[in-house]
């Protein structure tokens, strides 16, 4: 075994190539509007801003900002940032601050494990913030989201789906009825009359009379925040509420719109069909979330919901080449935790096929096959009938994180919990086999076909330490070939040639022995290439190595024009770069 030289946290820096334009320009494919949910909205200044499973965008925008929580759920404003709130926790960046490079974003640091967030609201202009979160309950922050503890006194639940400021006091809505604090968050007591109840939405009447819209349908209502006991009224169920400023209730359902200018007696349908996930009315128009877009509704003069254009929301995030078209156009396949798979060729958009399993992990294509790893297991399905007859087969049950498949039909799967057998097919994916491997508890972060040599990485977060294990006999027995230490949080590799990244470094192997062959200013995000060469993704630039054999010199970076804040992954096929960036849009360049 032998330790990876230079450690990769302290690997000193080498100079690299100039920064020289090579080949034809960044060449944009066209574009195509991807269906994506619209998970939250927000009128900020003038402006629509709209969060979904891709990150955060404002509907005049061409692009998606990518933020560090995932998909983005929440979002709000205070004091010149832009907080969002997501499955992952909290973060935050200067809406007057942005460069070539796009957001800098400071994630918000959460006293306690980070819980999917409800709702944001701001309580007082010295930059006190409360957040809704599914399972964390509120969180407080006193430094515009800077950093946040729990303020859970008083609270019978962690289920906090809804929150809402008005009248000297701030409202919660819960998995057990409705929650009000007369002392900024800071302590709670139930309201009288809500209790056992599933809030959806919260709304505080400019008058100071509240109302709350239930899960299984009903409204509580009461004519002061701070009096008892609500009351109950009639109301179909709710998956979201708002209030405009002449005080109308907007109330979101799974079948539309429903507005009411007597606190929800009667309702009136405005717009129909379309489920609505989020909600937030901007003076007197209405701002509607859906699961295909964004639409707006104007209260007082045209109650007609008109579609408002924004950038996709997509999740896309993994890309490869599996072929080109009659054209010569190279096929593309793509995935996204929500969005699932997606296959383009250069000539035409994104489509996504029917059934197509969710949250995908990985995906591999041998011959006629197309198979997909998730945390549901493996689906296999004929690649040339997937978008006619989106017919899949589960070919294991076996959640996993990583699999690669060969074309003569042997392939591996990593299984997403533990690191102490592989899954080993050797009939295209169709069954699956376990084999004991000795990796120990933690799950393998990366499996690469290296032909003669399997490689599986083992990365170990909490003490920054990876681990490379070997097997040059099918994965029947492995070595440990080398360890080392890294603060970098992201490992990769390829196959032919055989590279990884660890850190900061790209490493070859060479006697047997695993040696850096080039060490970047900045961590490597993303390792792409083929025998015709290698592209590189730090956190602030994109590198070309004509050398992939060597990778040790010629490296060019040709990032000049690219939003690289925005790179989601890259695919290399013939010398071609295909960079999938946020949102699911392509670009690609010849070298």
């Amino acid at each position: 075994m032998s330790q990876l030289i230079p450690p990769v946290a302290t690997a000193a820096r080498t100079p690299l190539g100039a920064r020289t334009p090579l080949g034809t320009q960044w060449h944009w494919l066209p574009a195509d509007d991807l269906a994506a949910p619209v998970l939250a909205v927000k009128a900020i200044a003038g402006e629509v801003w709209v969060g979904g499973p891709g990150g955060v965008a404002r509907s005049s925008d061409i692009s998606v900002r990518p933020t560090p929580v995932g998909a983005v759920t929440a979002i709000l404003d205070c004091d010149g940032w832009l907080l969002v709130g997501g499955c992952s926790g909290i973060a935050r960046a200067r809406l007057d601050r942005t460069g070539a490079d796009g957001w800098s974003w400071e994630r918000g640091a959460i006293e306690g494990a980070p819980a999917v967030v409800a709702a944001l609201v701001r309580l007082d202009p010295d930059g006190t913030v409360l957040a809704a979160t599914i399972g964390g309950g509120v969180l407080r922050s006193t430094d515009r989201g800077a950093t946040w503890r729990p303020a859970n006194f008083g609270l019978p639940t962690s289920e906090i789906s809804a929150l809402a400021v008005g009248a000297g006091a701030v409202l919660a809505g819960t998995d057990h009825g409705v929650a009000v604090s007369t002392n900024g968050g800071r302590a709670w007591r139930m309201c009288a009359g809500t209790e056992g109840r599933q809030v959806a939405g919260l709304a505080v009447h400019p008058g100071g009379a509240a109302v709350a819209a239930l899960e299984t349908g009903g409204l509580l209502r009461t004519d002061s925040v701070r009096d008892e006991p609500w009351h109950t009224t009639d109301s179909p169920a709710a998956t979201a509420l708002a209030i405009t400023g002449g005080g109308v209730l907007i109330l979101g359902t799974e079948a539309g719109v429903l507005v009411s200018a007597d606190q929800g007696s009667p309702w009136q349908a405005v717009a129909t069909a379309k489920p609505v996930l989020s909600l937030t009315a901007d003076g007197n128009t209405c701002h509607i979330g859906t699961a295909d877009g964004l639409y707006a509704v104007a209260m007082e003069s045209d109650p007609t919901l008109r579609p408002i254009p924004i950038p996709s929301l997509a999740d896309l995030d993994q890309l490869r080449p599996i072929g080109a078209d009659a054209a010569g156009h190279t096929w593309l396949l793509a995935s996204g935790a929500l969005t699932g798979i997606a296959l383009r060729s250069g000539g035409s958009g994104w489509q996504i096929p029917a059934g197509a399993p969710t949250h995908p992990t990985a995906a591999a294509i041998s011959g006629d096959a197309i198979l997909v790893a998730s945390p549901y297991g493996i689906a296999r399905a004929e690649l040339a009938g997937v978008l006619a007859t989106g017919e899949w087969i589960a070919a294991s049950d076996a959640p996993c994180r990583d699999l690669i498949l060969r074309d003569d039909g042997t392939g591996w799967a990593a299984p997403s919990g533990h690191g102490d057998h592989l899954l080993r097919t050797g009939d295209g994916g169709r069954t699956w086999a376990e084999h004991p491997t000795p990796f120990g508890a933690l799950p393998v972060a990366k499996l690469i076909d290296g032909g003669h040599l399997l490689v599986a990485m083992i990365m170990d977060r909490r003490h920054q330490h990876v681990r490379i294990w070997e097997s040059d006999d099918l994965g029947t027995t492995w070595r440990l070939a080398a360890d080392g230490s890294t603060a970098w949080p992201i490992v990769g590799g390829l196959g032919d040639p055989l590279l990884l990244s660890i850190g900061r470094s790209v490493l070859r192997r060479q006697d047997r022995r695993w040696q850096s062959a080039r060490t970047f200013d900045d961590g490597i995000d993303l390792v792409a290439g083929d025998r015709s060469g290698i592209v590189v993704l730090t956190s602030t630039e994109l590198w070309w190595c004509p050398d992939p054999v060597r990778a040790a010199a010629n490296w060019i970076r040709i990032d000049d024009g690219l939003p690289v804040a925005e790179v989601r992954d890259l695919a290399v096929q013939q010398r071609e770069i295909h960079v999938l960036m946020s949102g699911g849009r392509v670009c690609r360049k010849h070298l």
